[in-house]
């Protein structure tokens, strides 16, 4: 997942147990190949990435990994993250199928971030709304409970003025 500055801010991870997880270490921080993806978001297919020259920090237990396929996810211009596939089961490497069922995915995927997003953003405006129609609800009752005032008081000042004038 890319954030706001442009870098790597959350890692998911499928296909490895807890156990292979916590031996890796610190995880992938968008360096290297995975940052190829970032800097420029178009697909990577690699037959073995360890040959590539941007690719170096394997940590001493990460699993083997050769063959690579990166896309970006992404809706339009908006790049909200990168899908990276490794270790092709059944061939030497990734082919342009793969490649097309990968930005498939991706695209799937970066419509639901997307949508996700934006219920976020309603949901909130619907709060904002509400705050404001409270708002101006207590900002005319106070009107109405001034106005009020003000007239029950302009009333007792002629009460007073009349009671003064008839003494």
């Amino acid at each position: 997942v890319i954030g706001p500055d442009r870098k790597l801010s959350e890692f998911i991870t499928h296909g490895l147990d807890d156990a292979q997880h916590a031996a890796i270490g610190v995880l992938p921080r968008g360096q290297g190949v995975l940052g190829l993806l970032i800097e420029d978001p178009r697909p990577i297919r690699l037959p073995d990435i360890t040959k590539h020259p941007s690719s170096y920090g394997f940590p001493p237990n990460h699993p083997a990994m050769h063959t690579f396929l990166g896309a970006p996810v992404r809706v339009r211009d908006r790049v909200f993250g990168n899908l990276y596939l490794c270790e092709k089961e059944g061939a030497e490497e990734f082919g342009e199928e793969d490649e097309r069922l990968a930005l498939s995915v991706a695209a799937v995927a970066a419509v639901a971030i997307e949508n996700a997003r934006l219920h976020e953003r309603l949901q909130d405006l619907a709060v904002l709304q509400d705050r404001e129609r409270i708002a101006r609800d207590l900002h005319d009752k106070v009107i109405q409970r001034v106005f009020a005032t003000g007239m029950a008081l302009q009333a007792t000042a002629r009460l007073a003025d009349a009671e003064v004038s008839t003494r």
